[in-house]
């Protein structure tokens, strides 16, 4: 446990336990990045058995081409800012606010997908109808 020296508080002091606990830990993160045959083999049979994204052959990368010449109006519109950017918005139908609502409410409007915040709307639009005099 780190304890500061009462006048000095960038000097810090550990037990030899601690020191040994540090040292192991960081013998752990140098040796992550390391992986063995036996793993690099699991690995690369897991990429041979996906078929939905094959892993890339030298036929593949022959084939490559640059952006700008397959699809050269693309890139120019990246290149003139045109991509990416918003057209005009229109005026905000709705209003932010923030509501404090019960667990139980937030867990049932949540449990079915996005949108639930519309579907909250609609409901309390919903009850407005109805209880509009």
């Amino acid at each position: 446990m780190k304890r500061p020296y009462p006048k000095e508080r960038r000097i810090v002091q550990y037990t030899a336990e601690e020191l040994k606990i540090m040292h192991a830990r960081k013998k752990t993160k140098q040796s992550a990045g390391i992986v063995s045959n036996d793993e690099e083999a699991a690995i690369n049979r897991g990429i041979a058995l996906d078929k939905d994204i094959p892993e890339l052959t030298a036929a593949d990368f022959a084939h490559m081409r640059p952006a700008h010449e397959v699809v050269p109006g693309i890139v120019k519109a990246y290149k003139e800012g045109r991509l990416g950017v918003r057209g005009p918005q229109r005026t905000p139908l709705k209003v932010p606010t923030t509501i404090r609502l019960s667990p139980e409410v937030l867990k049932f409007f949540k449990s079915s997908g996005r949108g639930w915040q519309s579907r909250i709307d609609a409901a309390l639009k919903e009850y407005t109808r109805a209880h509009h005099r």
